[in-house]
């Protein structure tokens, strides 16, 4: 039977971390993996995208008629070359 947990955890500069496993895990010999993945800072909402300086990156460019159909383009064109 595999036990999966999801546990939060800082990583202190010895990288000593100490894990309790709940009771209802066997005992014995057993094959553990461990994925580390940075935790995002924070999540961001439409307010943060508006204030950030990628929102109206393209809006002084004259060789852009239509944004969304460049966008449009683009995503076209980065789905074939990943296919």
């Amino acid at each position: 039977m595999t036990h999966t947990f999801h546990l939060d955890a800082t990583v202190p500069e010895n990288r000593m971390v100490q894990i309790t496993l709940p009771p209802n895990v066997p005992t014995g010999e057993v094959e553990m993996v461990v994925v580390v993945v940075p935790k995002a800072d924070k999540k961001h909402s439409g307010k943060d995208l508006l204030e950030s300086e990628i929102f109206g990156m393209w809006a002084d460019r004259v060789d852009i008629n239509d944004s969304a159909e460049l966008a449009k383009e683009l995503r076209e064109k980065a789905w074939k070359r990943s296919a």
